[in-house]
Formats: C-alpha cells, sequence, structure tokens
C-alpha cells in the first residue's frame, strides 16, 4: 500500500480522518501501537465513535481501497438516518407547540 491510496481517498470522503503515524519515532507513539496491537506495518485502523471497528493489514491497495468505501458508505447512510430523525423531531415539537384551535377545524378532535 503506497500513501497515494490514502490521499486519493481523502479528497473524496470529506468526513473521514485520516491520521499516520510514524512509530520508528521516540515520542511516545510506540505505545500507542502497542495499545491497539499494531504488529504488522502499514495497518489501518478503522475507529467509530473511539472504537476499533475494524483493523487492515495488508499492502493491496484494493482491499484498502475496498474498505474505505465500506466504511464511508456506512457513515454516509448513519448520517442520513440521524438527520431524517431529527427533523421528524422537529415536525413532532412544532406540533406540539401550536396552539389549540390554529390549524383545526371546530369541534373536530385528533391530529390533523
Amino acid at each position: 500500500m503506497t500513501n497515494a491510496t490514502l490521499q486519493n481517498a481523502a479528497p473524496k470522503t470529506p468526513h473521514v480522518l485520516f491520521v499516520k503515524l510514524d512509530v520508528d519515532d521516540l515520542l511516545g507513539l510506540q505505545s500507542v501501537a502497542r495499545h491497539y496491537k499494531i504488529k504488522v506495518f502499514p495497518s489501518i485502523v478503522f475507529f467509530k465513535e473511539n472504537n476499533v471497528i475494524e483493523r487492515l493489514e495488508t499492502t493491496e491497495e484494493e482491499d484498502v481501497a475496498a474498505l474505505i468505501t465500506l466504511h464511508d458508505a456506512a457513515a454516509l447512510e448513519q448520517q442520513r438516518r440521524r438527520r431524517r430523525r431529527a427533523q421528524r423531531l422537529i415536525k413532532i415539537k412544532q406540533r406540539r407547540r401550536r396552539p389549540w384551535g390554529v390549524g383545526r377545524i371546530r369541534g373536530q378532535r385528533g391530529r390533523l
């Protein structure tokens, strides 16, 4: 795997954060590698909400690109679901704020 694969994927997935760590530096990054059980280089670790959801230890660019696409699609779908839920909640709150008689026909009960 080359850096070109990740550099090509970064503009296509703006909501994904790519971080490269050089654990040969003696800045404590070896402890990070140990913490996440990285034993093979290069390794790619996918996080979601601070949890490791998948790891990939390969040099095959096709595998890396496929996993980035897979997790990107899942992230986009989750964002869509959150947006739809938020829109539904806003509509419910707006209905609750409507004063009695506004938007209702006299004598009619229940929701419109």
